[in-house]
């Protein structure tokens, strides 16, 4: 049945537009979500544990997520129907310098340890 099929055109377009998303917003799916964002905290908080000589960034980045999914459970709890969040406009960037600072304080070590 040729009408129960996309079209194969439309398919690709459709996987370059999900693709697209994902690499502009990467953390896009995390939104409205606070158990996925926890799960975030929890894994920096483990590597938090596995890793001492970066501890101090690790952790950070561990409260970071926690209190980034305390906030999200009050905004989807206070205000569910919120389609335009201004407040990701000072959360994202903080999150991606807290990463930055989090990946190079576990890989610069590991480049002194190899010379």
């Amino acid at each position: 049945m040729p009408g129960l099929c996309p079209h194969p055109g439309r398919v690709i377009v459709e996987r370059v537009v999900a693709m697209t998303n994902l690499l502009a917003h990467p953390m896009a799916h995390l939104i409205g979500r606070p158990l996925w964002i926890l799960g975030v905290g929890l894994l920096f908080a483990l590597a938090a544990g596995a890793l001492s000589r970066s501890r101090l960034a690790l952790l950070t980045n561990a409260m970071a997520w926690l209190l980034f999914a305390i906030w999200e459970a009050l905004v989807l709890a206070i205000t569910p129907e919120a389609n335009i969040r201004v407040d990701l406009l000072l959360i994202g960037p903080l999150r991606a310098g807290l990463g930055l600072w989090a990946l190079l304080a576990v890989l610069l070590p590991l480049r002194r340890l190899r010379r």
